[in-house]
């Protein structure tokens, strides 16, 4: 497991909550922004990655209302 500065485990203890933060560091659509800066000239393309990302932003959300956790603010609750 890896291990927090503080000390405390980085990942939950849970194996069903490990397996949602992983996930969700997979599939969260806010890492490639590079993709609107190449296409920035031309109109259509633009509004495709634009509407791609909206897209990708509305699963993302569907994603974290499945999978939160009622025990906490956080996807894996206080973890």
């Amino acid at each position: 497991r890896h291990q927090s500065s503080a000390g405390a485990p980085f990942y939950p203890a849970d194996a069903a909550k490990r397996a949602s933060a992983r996930l969700m560091a997979e599939i969260q659509p806010f890492q490639n922004y590079f993709a609107f800066i190449k296409v920035r000239d031309d109109k259509d393309a633009l509004a495709k990655k634009v509407a791609e990302f909206e897209e990708d932003v509305e699963n993302f959300e569907t994603f974290l209302e499945i999978h939160q956790d009622s025990e906490g603010p956080f996807l894996c609750g206080t973890e």
